[in-house]
């Protein structure tokens, strides 16, 4: 029930039903994309990947279900506001029960699984996180946009050249819905972390931020970008990071969370990696236990998540983890210690 001009692009879901025997019913795994990930080129090949797997026995027979995550402007990150509605329902509640309805699905959370990298990852948790009533699994693969993901308050008095600098500049001529749609990657995940984490009904036409400065999270003055605090103050509690806490017996409920990071990623930009490493300390810290693997994308690159995902992440990491998760077998899921992976990454001291 979100601002109604901002419409869903449709709903394309993909089913992998194995239907040999008419009465056998099939757990059921939900696949969310990536940001700015297109439908048909990026996710359909992870089917023939998906049978493939399944023939080699080495994911259980099951239908994939991978639906559209986005409206016309970008990734709803799979959560809630009054601006772009109810995607945490919608995802975990509506179209779970369409599927059920259409498809012999064992229709229970422990023979329901949620996958998605990077945003798509972040989507999942959210999910998984507030729904585990619905599903029992999750495996996010490198979700780094957990909180607010740039260091912002670092990038307090930059000039022009910065992307800081240069998407809030842009984002500041924006008139129509017409221009959000056609605007440049970067500038649309900030007008949507601005409508997921910054909504306000009371400021058309956009719906978020306060004022003149209704699409960023901070504000050009003299030739120099300035950090509007109060903005990021309320980006950062309305993240999941900033949720996470409150959300601890929801989490408890939940049979296996499954988290990645590649190795390369802590050597580019930190800070989403920053914002990861708190969730799983608070996670630790709340005694949850979840597999985490360190992936080497060290060839790939830092952001090349979906060249991992698919070339390695899809079939050595949440194949085994489904495998244990939705045919409850002593199956071998690979796991590194986070606490030795997060000493491994910490500057020795002095320096």
């Amino acid at each position: 029930d979100g601002i109604r001009d901002y419409k869903v692009t449709g709903v394309q879901t993909c089913a992998l039903p194995i239907y040999e025997e008419p009465n056998r019913r099939y757990p059921t795994i939900y696949m969310y994309h990536r940001f700015n990930d297109a439908f048909e080129s990026i996710w359909l090949p992870i089917l023939s990947l998906a049978d493939q797997l399944i023939s080699e026995q080495k994911l259980p027979a099951s239908i994939i279900v991978m639906p559209n995550c986005s409206n016309s402007i970008g990734h709803s990150f799979a959560a809630s506001s009054p601006v772009i509605g109810n995607w945490t329902e919608y995802l975990g509640g509506d179209l779970v029960r369409y599927v059920d309805a259409q498809y012999r699905t064992i229709a229970q959370a422990e023979s329901r699984g949620l996958v998605g990298p990077a945003v798509g990852g972040v989507a999942a948790l959210e999910v998984a996180f507030n729904m585990p009533e619905v599903f029992s699994h999750v495996y996010a693969y490198s979700p780094y946009v957990v909180g607010v993901p740039f260091a912002y308050a670092a990038f307090d008095g930059i000039g022009p050249g910065h992307p800081a600098y240069d998407v809030t500049l842009r984002v500041g001529g924006y008139q129509t819905l017409e221009d959000l749609i056609n605007a440049p990657y970067l500038d649309r995940i900030a007008v949507t972390m601005c409508h997921i984490w910054g909504a306000n009904l009371d400021n058309p036409p956009f719906y978020c931020g306060d004022g003149e400065r209704a699409l960023s999270i901070g504000f050009i003055e003299d030739e120099q970008f300035f950090v509007d605090f109060a903005v990021l103050k309320q980006y950062e509690a309305n993240s999941l990071l900033g949720r996470v806490s409150s959300l601890i017996p929801n989490i408890r409920q939940l049979k296996n969370i499954g988290i990645s990071s590649g190795s390369a990623d802590f050597n580019s930009d930190p800070h989403p990696k920053v914002n990861l490493a708190e969730l799983m300390d608070i996670l630790t810290e709340n005694d949850i236990r979840f597999h985490f693997l360190e992936h080497d994308n060290s060839d790939a690159g830092a952001s090349d998540v979906v060249k991992s995902f698919f070339e390695w992440g899809l079939s050595n990491v949440i194949a085994p983890f489904m495998a244990q998760s939705l045919t409850y077998t002593a199956s071998a899921v690979e796991s590194d210690s986070w606490a030795e992976v997060k000493r491994r990454h910490q500057p020795e001291p002095g320096k």
